[in-house]
């Protein structure tokens, strides 16, 4: 038994081990959320959705505005590039309009384009 004289109680060797196991616990508990938390932050951008918004506030997505830019200025070989993009969304819509620009013998793809628009 050990007494504590700032308790005014006596305190036993097993309520000892509890206490010093609960303290390991909580402080596993600390350090696991501590590392989640940083693991949160380091997380990549959010991926960037595709559509349109129906409304007052009508919109489409920023994809959607880049490719329409280039496809007015018919700049096709900037579209060809987003299908290298390491973002999903570019490659996605670009691999359509290079789809269509294909099929209306706008642009041609060579086989490792047209591999990678498939």
């Amino acid at each position: 038994m050990v007494d504590s004289h700032l308790l005014g109680t006596t305190v036993t060797q097993p309520e000892i081990a509890i206490i010093y196991n609960m303290k390991i616990v909580v402080l596993f508990i600390v350090l696991l959320l501590a590392g989640q938390l940083n693991a949160q932050e380091k997380t990549p951008d959010k991926p960037e959705s595709i559509g349109f918004v129906i409304g007052i506030t009508a919109g489409r997505s920023k994809v959607f505005v880049q490719i329409e830019e280039l496809f007015k200025n018919k700049d096709y070989k900037a579209i060809i590039k987003l299908l290298k993009s390491h973002k999903q969304t570019e490659i996605f819509v670009s691999s359509l309009v290079c789809k269509e620009l294909v099929q209306k013998n706008q642009i041609t793809l060579t086989d490792r384009q047209t591999a990678k628009k498939a």
